[in-house]
């Protein structure tokens, strides 16, 4: 199995609306869980989420940089 890295930027969790913004801008948007921890909105880079599944890659490291 293929791992591979990604940069994911936190979001702001919102409406319909500012997802389908989020997602005509090019990212993609989903949540992290975690053990212990509280639920993360994130946004990836579509072209580089695509990149990876296309590539082969099926585990991916997440870079999070949280203020």
């Amino acid at each position: 199995m293929r791992k591979g890295t990604m940069t994911a930027d936190p979001r702001q969790a919102g409406t319909k609306g500012s997802v389908r913004r989020l997602r005509r801008g090019g990212r993609i948007p989903g949540v992290l869980y975690g053990a212990g921890e509280g639920p993360v909105s994130v946004s990836v880079g579509e072209k580089e989420l695509q990149t990876a599944l296309r590539t082969g890659v099926r585990v991916l490291d997440l870079s999070l940089y949280l203020p």
